[in-house]
């Protein structure tokens, strides 16, 4: 029987809107903004960009029809392993949803007051590169 316990407060999703048009032509853009800010972190490694919408679409799963691509930067910026709970918890992903006049980026919090900080300034400063 499966064992569930509370390992942090109730998650959130914390995320931003970016109108169209503007520096970012499509999804994989935004894809690559996200990947220099994780390239630049001396302790962030990527995992891998999935495609959710062409998976999705394989597996003949029902796409909301304002959805044009989506898109998630899995990555690990766990700076600690304090125990087996930790794993559950990570991997990190930053969702990039495309839509017709919009482009939502967000994540879900992570436990850590520090790796929330990191990945909210990086998704914050996609907004930046817009001016």
């Amino acid at each position: 029987m499966l064992e569930r316990k509370p390992v942090a407060e109730p998650a959130c999703v914390c995320g931003i809107e970016i109108a169209k048009p503007g520096p970012f032509q499509d999804a994989d853009d935004v894809v690559e903004a996200i990947l220099r800010r994780l390239e630049e972190h001396p302790k962030a490694r990527l995992i891998a960009v999935f495609d959710h919408l062409e998976h999705t679409w394989e597996v003949g799963g029902d796409i909301a029809p304002e959805v044009l691509a989506a898109r998630h930067v899995v990555f690990c910026l766990g700076l600690s392993l304090p125990g087996p709970a930790a794993m559950a918890l990570r991997p990190l992903s930053i969702a990039i949803t495309e839509l017709e006049r919009q482009f939502v980026v967000n994540f879900l919090e992570a436990p850590s007051a520090d790796v929330n900080a990191t990945v909210a300034r990086w998704v914050a400063s996609l907004v930046e590169e817009q001016r």
